[in-house]
């Protein structure tokens, strides 16, 4: 019927919490398995997963030697052998009775190939399946990343994710965007029927993000990957002529906000951090980014604030050259040398006598 699929990287103690939260759901039935693909782990991962490996018959692993980066989301993913495959990230938890929801309303609906798990801190409590005709439907209804973005929100038939995961480490290597399960998926699913199901299915750990996954994401360089949604989206546009048009804003929803509104941030975090204009390249990302939103005054909008923004950097960074000279001109052109020495030449004449000092101040801790 279902298998979780998990890829994993030096996350034991949350891999662990994890693992449990879906084992206690699935170990007294049948058709029902977990799969875990590490990545490379140089912790205590490999030692987990071998005690649930020899505790639990539906429980199987994959541990590559070295890690690669995207792999173990693929391989997992490949794994599977059950109808559905339903991806989860290492460090959440799968809240209780969700499996027996989301079964519900798989065994209701055989026509559907995806369906959205809701987040608890997202969900709307409603209990409400909300059905698209198509996974396109449903991402221009509720925004593509906010439906596919969170990885263990993701269920779907098994033969479409694999077929989808195939073109996985192009988007995720060669394009470099922070989703690239959810650009592959738009490209091998996006007219296939689709639906939400809203109610509290899965959970986070962590509240806010520790030290530790902030280092990850640094490691990761997400912050930039960030900037090559657009990219990935034309990759896909390209690949599949259907989906070569404009979106509702909708489209690019995410969290609270839009995507752009999520570059835009990061452009003014970065350049208050470095004092560095930011690249053009990535301010074309952008722009490239907005062309693909569908109504023209949101359009508007976004580039008149992209061009504030812009101007207001580049004016800052001027300004503040405009200073670091200034500073400049008054040690060296005014003075004409920096004042290394604490004594400045002598204007007046000063008489100057050598001072002796007794041991025990020149060496205090003589006695």
């Amino acid at each position: 019927m279902l298998t979780f699929a998990i890829p994993t990287w030096n996350r034991a103690p949350q891999l662990r919490v994890c693992i449990d939260s879906i084992c206690e759901q699935i170990k007294d039935r049948d058709g029902y398995f977990l799969v875990v693909c590490d990545n490379g782990s140089t912790d205590s991962t490999r030692e987990l997963l071998q005690e649930y490996d020899d505790k639990y018959k539906f429980f199987s692993y994959q541990s590559l030697p070295a890690m690669v980066d995207g792999a173990s989301c693929v391989n997992s993913v490949n794994m599977v052998e059950t109808h559905w495959t339903w991806t989860f990230g290492d460090d959440d938890v799968l809240l209780p009775h969700a499996l027996d929801k989301v079964v519900t309303v798989l065994q209701k609906h055989p026509e559907l190939y995806y369906l959205h798990a809701t987040q608890s801190l997202r969900t709307g409590n409603s209990r409400k399946l909300f059905s698209a005709l198509t996974f396109l439907d449903l991402c221009e209804s509720y925004g593509w990343l906010d439906v596919s973005g969170f990885i263990s929100s993701n269920i779907c038939r098994t033969k479409e994710l694999q077929k989808a995961y195939v073109n996985y480490l192009i988007y995720n290597t060669e394009i470099g965007t922070i989703f690239p399960h959810s650009a592959c998926m738009l490209e091998t699913i996006y007219n296939r029927p689709a639906a939400l199901l809203d109610d509290a299915l899965v959970g986070l750990q962590d509240a806010v993000q520790t030290e530790e996954t902030i280092k990850r994401w640094r490691l990761a360089n997400a912050a930039t990957r960030y900037f090559y949604v657009a990219d990935s989206l034309l990759k896909v546009m390209e690949k599949v002529p259907a989906l070569k048009k404009l979106y509702p804003a909708v489209f690019f929803r995410y969290h609270t906000y839009h995507l752009w509104d999520r570059l835009l941030r990061d452009i003014v975090g970065e350049f208050k951090v470095t004092r560095k204009p930011f690249p053009s390249s990535m301010w074309e990302k952008v722009t490239t980014l907005v062309s693909m939103v569908t109504e023209a005054e949101v359009r508007k909008r976004i580039l008149t604030v992209l061009t504030t923004e812009r101007r207001a950097i580049e004016s800052i960074y001027q300004e503040e050259l405009v200073l670091e000279e200034a500073k400049k001109n008054c040690e060296i052109a005014v003075y004409g040398l920096k004042n290394t020495y604490v004594l400045p030449p002598q204007i007046k004449t000063i008489s100057e006598t050598t001072v002796v000092y007794p041991d025990r101040d020149m060496n205090p801790g003589h006695k």
